[in-house]
């Protein structure tokens, strides 16, 4: 709480109504009152000082902005001090004219105006500050000048290395709250607020209700409650309200990586609730604890054991929400050692490694930097305002003292589990130099993730999800579609089908249902690179499940009955394949595009194909790619990881399967493929056409482009179905597609239309292409984009099993089991420019492969 909100108050009798309390440390006594209008008074008399602080507290800050007017709240502030009627010098020239100083700033939640000057001089100070901010004329040269002045301080401010990284965290840490944006708001909303919108905004929030007075010093009781009513009893205008939003602890940590330092600092940043005076207390106690002097924790696990160079924790309360900071200013080289030690004494904390001693010693250092804030007027009249605009009430200052030597340990602990580890941080480098690999090691420390390996060598990996009732698990290997042959095509879906229907021990009727008893699902599964078993079951059965999966890999048998059912299923699903003309024709195409390897054989394999196969080739298949080392186990929910460790070990770490080296490895030595193929399917009234380019393959650096490339030009939203359909009435059915494997990847638009309109098509389709590579692309559309896309990627992942399964690809096919966390900062970081320049090494509207399937004449 490093800037120590406003509840209602009791109305008037007549006009006014007078609350006093006991200033416990200053024998002096705090007195509010509330006129009519709504307008607080604070006062603490002390008659022996010689001057007077005052401070005017108007609830309303950068937070209450629209997004197109960010720096409007700020702007008014500056326009305040400018000439009035009654003052043609301005505020300041007043002030300062009777020997005093005046100055003002603007923060998320609310804009101060403070002053201090001899005691004679109080009434003539109130009289100018009331007209300044009751009464601004928003001159429009003056208005002119003074958004100028404002655009110079943000270009200040982004030229401080530290100024721009503190507010490169607060973007981070902030998705939708107006925290994420800059007080001083960006150049291009200044320079389209207009005279009209600073009037609105000012007539809108400038009220009554939303103002505090705060007056600390010497004067005259009686005189000085006549000057505010007359000056500031006005008739009040009310305002609207917002709704308070907070948007909860980060469900995943994030990275950024600011250049242009001397040195380098590391910054941990949590999200943590909006100003609570109890909570708040407690995030101050844990500031101390971790970072407040040198017998500090994170000072000896840091600074005394050479990792840093210093370190410093911040607790930062705001209205609607805040952040828990730590920064540090690491040894080069050992930032990984420095993230692993915070996370070390924050899991210590968490778990009950607080002494008394030290909480005690940190309780005193609040206190002692309590007092010390009480040394001057002009500090008294800041911490009052704060409590009556940020906790609805001053007099509750003098419970600070009170409530901090209250907090027990049990309470600290509470707070480091809520919101400091069941939540992540957004990790922030300030450096002079980029380094390789860095990202992905910082993330790692804070992964939610926890990766073992058991005896045989297979990876296990825990994303622990707390309050799920089931746990899902996946179970993958490397192998799949790349490793087939023309010969054994549709294997691995065979496979697939097969793992559940049968082991040495139990059938499939069997197997089925103990799945039934135990609430459970278990499920082959197949694709270009991987396969293997995915399945859920409620947790109290999960020893049962882990058990029964355990039967089905190392004794599967693919008993002939059940493998020659599944082959005739397979037989079915190639025949409605084959009728499903969309379908079909993306087969087609992918023969096509990727003739002589594996990527374009049909998964299912061809009639032939699977006729010919056997129980023997299942089972050779499985002995060669179905082993320990080819294996990611994954498993998603609400489990300790030591007791799961030895679940799987007990009933996986035995070595089966020796395996062999199989299918093929090789990646494509890429030419570009340009055909033009028509392939007649029979009697119909649509031609499919398909229009491909190579695209990324799954570990290119360009994965996420082409992953938004799908979103922004898909959808409704997109420009071939405003372009093809809404506009030209082309088509109904349009859409754009990317698909990546880990040796290749291809994209394309696909539509189906009728024959008579295949030309116009085609010459649409490459208009539409031509226009995206040569024309800029908006900032908004690709905002658009990457919020419908990041949107749906949360709601895809919010499905356990299906984030098993994901967890265990990336981690079996290179990309590491993390990467679905870093994967929308990698999206939210691609700018207009370089999203297009990424397009443009693929893309070719001249080029490309075309498929049509026609129907026949």
């Amino acid at each position: 709480m490093k800037r120590p909100f406003v509840s209602k108050v009791f109305c008037a009798c007549f006009f006014l109504l007078w609350f006093t309390s006991a200033w416990a440390y200053y024998g002096t006594k705090v007195e509010r009152l509330r006129l009519p209008n709504g307008f607080r008074l604070v006062l603490l008399e002390e008659p022996s000082k010689e001057v007077v602080s005052s401070q005017l507290w108007i609830e309303v800050g950068s937070a209450y902005e629209e997004e197109s007017q960010a720096g409007i709240a700020h702007l008014i502030e500056h326009m305040i001090f400018k000439p009035t009627q009654k003052n043609p010098e301005g505020v300041a020239s007043v002030i300062e004219s009777i020997g005093g100083r005046i100055n003002a700033f603007t923060s998320f939640d609310y804009t101060v105006f403070h002053f201090t000057v001899k005691s004679k001089g109080l009434g003539k100070a109130l009289e100018a500050l009331a007209d300044a901010v009751l009464a601004p004329l928003f001159d429009p040269e003056e208005l002119e000048r003074e958004r100028e002045v404002v655009i110079e301080e943000i270009k200040m401010s982004r030229d401080d290395p530290d100024k721009k990284f503190r507010q490169a965290l607060w973007a981070n840490a902030f998705e939708a709250h107006p925290y994420r944006r800059p007080i001083l708001g960006f150049e291009g909303s200044l320079k389209e607020v207009k005279r009209e919108d600073l009037i609105r905004f000012h007539s809108t929030w400038y009220v009554p209700q939303r103002m505090v007075l705060v007056v600390v010093g010497a004067f005259d009781k009686g005189r000085l409650k006549a000057q505010v009513e007359r000056l500031f009893g006005i008739e009040g205008r009310s305002s609207p309200s917002r709704l308070p939003l907070y948007e909860g602890p980060l469900r995943r940590p994030k990275f950024f990586v600011q250049m242009g330092a001397q040195r380098e600092v590391i910054s941990l940043a949590f999200r943590i609730p909006g100003m609570s005076l109890e909570e708040a207390l407690v995030f101050d106690l844990l500031e101390e604890l971790l970072a407040g002097g040198r017998n500090s924790r994170l000072f000896k696990s840091l600074v005394e054991k050479d990792l840093a160079v210093s370190v410093e924790a911040r607790s930062i309360t705001l209205k609607e929400s805040g952040l828990f900071t730590v920064e540090v200013t690491p040894k080069r080289g050992r930032e990984v050692e420095v993230l692993k030690a915070i996370k070390e004494e924050l899991q210590s904390m968490a778990i009950g490694g607080l002494t008394k001693d030290e909480i005690e010693r940190a309780k005193k250092r609040l206190e002692r930097n309590l007092f010390y804030s009480f040394e001057t007027t002009e500090e008294k009249a800041h911490l009052l305002g704060f409590f009556e605009v940020m906790l609805g009430n001053a007099e509750l200052l003098q419970d600070y003292v009170r409530i901090i030597r209250g907090i027990k340990e049990k309470e600290v602990s509470e707070i480091v589990k809520k919101y400091l580890l069941k939540g992540f941080p957004v990790i922030g480098i300030l450096t002079s130099q980029e380094r390789e690999g860095v990202e992905d090691r910082l993330l790692g420390v804070f992964s939610p993730l926890v990766a073992s390996r058991l005896n045989n060598g297979a990876k296990l990996l825990l994303l622990k999800r707390e309050g799920l009732p089931t746990v899902a698990v996946t179970v993958a290997f490397h192998g799949g579609v790349s490793c087939e042959s023309e010969q054994k095509g549709g294997i691995t879906a065979l496979l697939a089908k097969g793992l559940t229907r049968g082991t040495f021990g139990l059938s499939a009727s069997e197997i089925s249902s103990r799945l039934e008893k135990m609430g459970g699902m278990l499920e082959g599964f197949y694709g270009r690179d991987a396969f293997g078993l995915k399945g859920k079951v409620v947790k109290e059965n999960l020893k049962d499940f882990v058990k029964l999966l355990s039967e089905v890999i190392l004794k599967v048998s693919f008993p002939r009955q059940e493998v020659d059912k599944a082959k005739e299923e397979q037989l079915e699903e190639i025949k409605r394949q084959r009728e499903n003309l969309t379908a079909y024709a993306f087969q087609l195409f992918r023969s096509e595009f990727f003739k002589g390897h594996p990527y374009g054989l049909n998964p299912l394999g061809t009639e032939e194909s699977v006729k010919g196969l056997s129980r023997e080739d299942l089972m050779e298949y499985w002995r060669s790619f179905a082993t320990p080392d080819r294996m990611v186990i994954s498993v998603v929910g609400d489990v300790e990881p030591e007791a799961l460790f030895k679940l799987f070990e007990k009933a996986l770490g035995v070595k089966w399967n020796t395996g062999k080296e199989g299918g093929i490895d090789r990646a494509f030595a890429w030419v570009p493929p340009r055909f033009f193929k028509e392939v007649e399917y029979g009697k119909g009234e649509q031609v499919h056409i398909i229009w491909g380019f190579p695209a990324p393959e799954f570990l290119s650096q360009d994965y996420e482009a082409f992953t938004l490339l799908e979103a922004f030009l898909g959808g409704q939203k997109g420009r071939p179905f405003k372009r093809l359909r809404e506009e030209l009435g082309l088509a109904y059915q349009i859409s754009f597609f990317y698909s990546a494997g880990s040796k290749g990847g291809y994209c394309g638009f696909y539509l189906s239309t009728s024959p008579e309109k295949l030309e116009v098509s085609k010459e649409a389709l490459k208009e539409v292409l031509k226009d995206l590579l040569t024309e800029q692309i908006r900032e908004d559309e690709l905002e658009n984009a990457k919020e419908y896309l990041l949107s749906n990627y949360e709601i895809d992942l919010e499905d356990p099993l299906r984030l098993s399964l994901v967890i265990a690809l990336d981690e079996l096919n290179g990309r590491g089991a993390s990467y679905h966390l870093a994967f929308p900062e990698k999206v939210k970081a691609l700018s207009p420019f370089v999203f297009s320049r990424k397009l443009k090494g693929y893309l070719n509207p001249e080029g490309g492969a075309w498929l049509l399937l026609k129907p026949s004449p």
